[in-house]
């Protein structure tokens, strides 16, 4: 069985937390508020591969589920980082 909650519940959690927005198929209005949008939308597909990648570890290579999460959080930290240092150049090109 997968775990559905790292599968469905993480990646909105990301969505939520990055995007600042509780719907995420609601796209915003404001520009400021569409950025972060985009943003939290980017986090949430990083999240939602990085489980995946640790799902796989521990259902097709049988690695014990806390050493195949950390490597999908690790996934996750690195991504994640690169996605917000394009961030941070991105908003700063546009002020």
């Amino acid at each position: 069985m997968i775990y559905l909650a790292t599968m469905v519940v993480l990646p909105y959690a990301a969505f939520v937390f990055f995007g600042e927005r509780l719907f995420p198929f609601v796209k915003p209005a404001g520009l400021p508020q569409r950025i972060r949008w985009y943003y939290g939308k980017k986090m949430a597909l990083v999240m939602f591969l990085a489980m995946a990648c640790a799902n796989a570890l521990v259902f097709f290579l049988d690695i014990s589920p806390i050493p195949a999460f950390a490597i999908g959080g690790f996934i996750f930290l690195v991504s994640g980082l690169y996605l917000h240092k394009k961030r941070v150049k991105f908003v700063e090109s546009i002020t």
